[in-house]
């Protein structure tokens, strides 16, 4: 039964389990990367900024939805880290 009463089919009720079991494994591996960076910040002691930068830039690309596709750059101050496959100028994905 759907929430307005109606019945729904085998194959509705499969395409959305499929749906939900597909968002919720993009929201498990958001959380793994975040979990990963607070393990990390956790553990930063006397690292260097460029250590700290070139960790982060390596856990970022885990938690997009194409991982084998995705590349990271970490920029601050004069300091900038990134994943070996980054290409300037390909679209991006911005935080300030």
């Amino acid at each position: 039964m759907t929430s307005d009463g109606r019945r729904s089919s085998a194959f509705e009720d499969t395409t959305e389990l499929r749906r939900l079991h597909h968002t919720i494994g993009e929201r498990v591996r958001e959380l793994n990367a975040f979990y990963a960076l607070s393990r990390r910040l956790l553990r930063a002691g006397t690292d260097s900024l460029h250590e700290l930068q070139q960790d982060i830039a390596n856990l970022l690309p885990p938690a997009f939805q194409f991982p084998e596709i995705t590349q990271a750059r970490v920029r601050g101050g004069t300091h900038e880290a990134r994943t070996g496959g980054f290409i300037a100028g390909h679209p991006t994905l911005r935080g300030r």
